[in-house]
């Protein structure tokens, strides 16, 4: 079951491969009141390290996630590559996860 807070984007994805949308609030109240996952802005680090932590363990993610700062680029990365500027992510690794802020 998918929390309240995550929507399941539903498309033809190759087999075990999943997308969600982020919306709404756990944790906390304006400006960053939309369940921030972003550490490049100015929201209460604590904040957002709870947040993060609520995403993968609602989604039982086997890993930390790669998390992409997305910059409207050309550039793409490995998943291994976390908390890097970029556009896209790829992965050659099974159970990786690579989430778009």
């Amino acid at each position: 079951m998918t929390p309240p807070f995550l929507e399941l984007i539903d498309i033809p994805w190759p087999q075990g491969v999943q997308a969600f949308q982020s919306f709404g609030s756990p944790s906390h109240a304006s400006p960053y009141g939309d369940f921030n996952l972003a550490m490049h802005v100015k929201d209460n680090p604590a904040s957002v390290l709870r947040n993060r932590s609520i995403l993968r363990t609602s989604l039982q993610l086997p890993n930390e996630p790669c998390w992409l700062n997305q910059t409207h680029s050309n550039r793409v990365i490995e998943t291994t590559q976390s908390g890097r500027d970029a556009d896209a992510s790829i992965s050659r690794t099974h159970g990786h996860t690579a989430i778009v802020l």
